[in-house]
């Protein structure tokens, strides 16, 4: 038998902070998001952990679903931290994944 340990996302924060996880959709394209809004010390954010597998390349769906999540995140009157691994190399300006990602960002 072959166990597998992969997928899921999670957020580290110290313990002075105050928590609530955002609920979010589960994405067609398979990203896995994690969205928690994070206050405390007299600062508030919204923290959103993005995972794509790097198995496959991106999609339209993905890039729509990625829309979805930053159109969400724009409600939120606070700034935004956005971390994870969407396995596109950003970096290489004339990529044409990196392009739309950039351009979806913006």
């Amino acid at each position: 038998m072959t166990l597998t340990n992969h997928g899921g996302l999670c957020l580290f924060y110290a313990s002075f902070l105050g928590a609530r996880e955002i609920s979010l959709p589960v994405y067609k394209s398979g990203m896995e998001v994690l969205a928690v809004y994070v206050y405390g010390a007299r600062r508030n954010a919204l923290v959103i952990v993005i995972y794509c597998p790097g198995s496959t390349a991106p999609t339209t769906e993905f890039f729509d679903d990625l829309a979805d999540v930053l159109e969400r995140a724009s409600t939120y009157a606070c700034p935004l931290i956005l971390l994870g691994d969407v396995n596109l190399h950003l970096d290489v300006t004339d990529n044409a994944h990196a392009i739309k990602s950039l351009t979806v960002m913006d």
